[in-house]
């Protein structure tokens, strides 16, 4: 082998050394998630399929199958998906506890082990959910709670104080006594070895707060050394930064004196129910080192209006189809940001254009079997013009 193609391979391997870094340093931002997929190789749904014994292959973070204090199929992997109009997170299932009557007593825990992870180098993780108390009562939910969050141990003890050993932050659904349930955020905060367990209440129903059947986000900045404390911003529509968040946030806020032995106490997903009556939703459980690996992606924005005139006719229509197969931006035909002018884009062009054709009376617009016809003689075109380079 000559000297130069063994630089050249150097510099190869080299380069692809640097690209492979770079992407798992991006990607080690993120310590944790679990989007509750089902299907294939991820979780098996449904009533009665206990969380205790499964495993995701989707997941992200963890090490074994789930386990617990119970092998209840009240707490169970679930179909379809918890939506928030601010993010855009994975699809294909979610969390799910379905109340009953007769057990409603008794603790339901489950709980996912987390891979051994590099303590954060500034002392804090960032951590999200998505919760709903779905439309299902048993008894009324005069007592009890319904919770997710990263911590330690988390038994029915130590979530009501108990016992002085609670670290961590759990999101949920905390019952007032009078057949209501709050939104709440549940820590131990004082000082070490005396604190006490609180919950800090993000919608109180008896003051009129929206709180049931409905999709929250909340994202927590939990500060374990210097300043210990939880940051915490309800329903953000921005999520690019915290100043962000905290004026976009239906509500935000700071738990003071939160308590967090070391970042080891970090180290398991728990959901947690004693005493609930009604059903409840989790999804999109997230730990990670920044705010962007907990916060999804902002949702697609579809805009067929590819000149830019303020509305979606025809000459949108001849902008994307001169950029079928060749555009890779919006005004070239790209109706969903997929970086690609195609079919997607169409029909993108076609849902809003009829919303606009139905209210006013739209002249020299193909019909839709006009457009499938051009459609398929410009695929044949594009792809004759293709055989002949």
């Amino acid at each position: 082998m000559c000297q130069h193609t063994t630089l050249r391979l150097t510099s190869i391997t080299g380069i692809l050394t640097l690209l492979w870094g770079l992407a798992a340093s991006a990607s080690a931002q993120l310590i944790a998630a679990d989007s509750y997929n089902n299907g294939g190789t991820d979780y098996s749904a449904g009533f009665g399929n206990t969380f205790n014994g499964q495993s995701s292959t989707s997941a992200i973070g963890f090490t074994d199958p789930w386990g617990g204090g119970s092998t209840s199929g009240n707490t169970h992997p679930d179909f379809l998906t918890l939506e928030h109009p601010s993010v855009s997170y994975e699809s294909g299932g979610k969390g799910k506890f379905t109340p009953n009557a007769e057990f409603s007593d008794f603790e339901r825990r489950f709980q996912h082990e987390l891979a051994p992870f590099v303590p954060p180098a500034d002392d804090f993780f960032y951590m999200s959910h998505l919760v709903n108390t779905g439309p299902e009562i048993a008894n009324g939910a005069t007592e009890g709670y319904a919770l997710v969050g990263f911590g330690s141990f988390a038994d029915q003890g130590r979530l009501e104080s108990t016992q002085d050993f609670l670290f961590g932050a759990f999101l949920g659904f905390a019952a007032d006594g009078v057949g209501n349930v709050d939104l709440v955020i549940r820590s131990r905060t004082g000082t070490s070895g005396v604190g006490s367990v609180t919950d800090e209440i993000l919608l109180d129903a008896s003051t009129g707060d929206a709180v049931e059947d409905l999709t929250h986000l909340v994202v927590m900045k939990l500060t374990y050394t210097g300043g210990d404390k939880i940051d915490w911003w309800l329903n953000p529509s921005d999520l690019t930064s915290e100043s962000a968040m905290t004026s976009s946030s239906v509500s935000s806020g700071t738990i003071d004196g939160f308590q967090l032995g070391s970042a080891s106490d970090m180290n398991r997903l728990t959901v947690n129910t004693f005493g609930y009556d009604r059903s409840f939703f989790f999804d999109e459980s997230r730990l990670g080192y920044d705010l962007t690996s907990v916060a999804g992606e902002p949702p697609v924005i579809e805009n067929a209006d590819f000149d830019g005139d303020g509305d979606v006719d025809g000459r949108d229509y001849l902008i994307w189809q001169e950029g079928f197969g060749i555009g890779t931006t919006q005004p070239e035909g790209d109706a969903n940001s997929s970086g690609a002018v195609d079919g997607e884009d169409l029909a993108v062009w076609q849902n809003q254009h009829s919303v606009v054709a139905a209210s006013s009376s739209v002249t020299s617009i193909p019909e839709p079997s006009t457009l499938l016809l051009t459609l398929l003689g410009h695929a044949y075109v594009l792809g004759s013009r293709r055989r002949r380079l």
